[in-house]
């Protein structure tokens, strides 16, 4: 028994030295196992957190064009590169983002934003277009807006609706300017301009009633029309009206007047062709009765012309005449034979007349 006593005693002692010696290497590659577990899961942990990081910044509506560029690049790269352009190249693509909406704000701003903006670009620093972009913007529209909205209260044209409406906007908030001048200073106009047009139809003649009364019945651009053109063509209207009436040759009067020189001409043409029809007619009837006088009765006016030729003839034989002569007789002859065509077609003409 003390024998095995000694034994255990002995083998304790000689192993106690390899277990002591041991145990820190195999705790210190149970460390290192562990170190290394850790950091290959924070690495992959790490480039899925950038990757939505990146993820979120394309699908935000409010991501500029540069930047949205850019996000998607580094989504095609590495980790390390999703990483650079979380730390540098987003903020840079930023800022050359906000650089073109500071121009954009300043195309369609007032001279106060105009102004803003320059400073801010002639500064060029990060902080300087934030600060533009986020608060000096607004600064300067709303001195923009109380400039504008003065003009319109010292604008002699103004109605009385609209101005007192700029007026209460200006002892307002920026606010209260802004919606004057974006939706309240229209609606207030229309009432002005309908005002207005009741105005002027009171004052105005038949034609600037009659258009002012079709303007009302329309549209708010009719109305607006008719202030600026309207009113004056129809105006221009009613005094050739009140001229043509003074001098007896309105409307009425003119078609009055036309007619009865119509009528004047008329009694003095109609009577003229009737003589003329009538000298003709008692020309055409003293020349038959001259032909008749001068033929046999009961003879035709072809023997009338054969007896002319048949005298002729005996005429001109009896003469002894020249060789010429024959020419002459025959000439004659043609003569009196269209004579007697005429006179009897006078004679027909008196005769259907009848």
């Amino acid at each position: 028994m003390k024998l095995a006593r000694v034994s255990a005693a002995v083998v304790a002692a000689a192993i106690a030295p390899a277990v002591l010696l041991s145990s820190p290497a195999i705790a210190a590659d149970g460390s290192h196992s562990a170190e290394g577990s850790v950091s290959v899961k924070d690495g992959g942990s790490q480039a899925e957190q950038d990757r939505a990081e990146i993820e979120r910044i394309v699908a935000d509506k409010k991501s500029g064009r540069v930047l949205r560029e850019a996000a998607e690049k580094a989504l095609k790269g590495t980790p390390a590169e999703m990483r650079a352009f979380l730390e540098t190249g987003r903020d840079q693509a930023q800022l050359a983002d906000d650089r073109v909406r500071l121009v954009q704000i300043m195309s369609v701003g007032g001279k106060a934003v105009r102004k803003a903006g320059n400073d801010a670009l002639r500064e060029n620093s990060r902080a300087s277009i934030t600060h533009f972009l986020e608060v000096g913007q607004y600064t300067a529209r709303d001195e923009d807006n109380r400039s504008e909205i003065q003009r319109i209260i010292d604008d002699p044209k103004t109605g009385r609706g609209v101005r007192e409406g700029a007026q209460h906007a200006m002892n307002g908030t920026a606010a209260d300017r802004q919606k004057f001048l974006d939706t309240e200073r229209h609606d207030l106009k229309i009432i002005d301009n309908r005002v207005l047009v009741g105005k002027i139809i009171g004052k105005g003649g038949p034609e600037v009633r009659a258009a002012g009364i079709a303007a009302l019945k329309g549209t708010p651009e009719d109305v607006q029309k008719f202030i600026d053109e309207g009113q004056f063509t129809a105006r221009s209207k009613d005094e050739q009206n009140a001229k043509d009436a003074k001098n007896g040759k309105d409307g009425n009067g003119s078609k009055e007047h036309k007619d009865d020189e119509q009528e004047k001409k008329g009694q003095d043409t109609k009577p003229a062709g009737k003589d003329q029809k009538q000298g003709g007619k008692d020309g055409d009837v003293r020349a038959v009765a001259a032909v008749d006088g001068a033929r046999p009765a009961g003879g035709s006016a072809d023997q009338t012309v054969t007896a002319a030729q048949s005298e002729s003839d005996g005429h001109l034989a009896a003469t002894g005449a020249n060789g010429a002569l024959p020419w002459a007789a025959g000439g004659t002859a043609v003569a009196l034979g269209t004579g007697a065509g005429l006179i009897a077609l006078s004679r027909r003409r008196a005769n259907a007349q009848r």
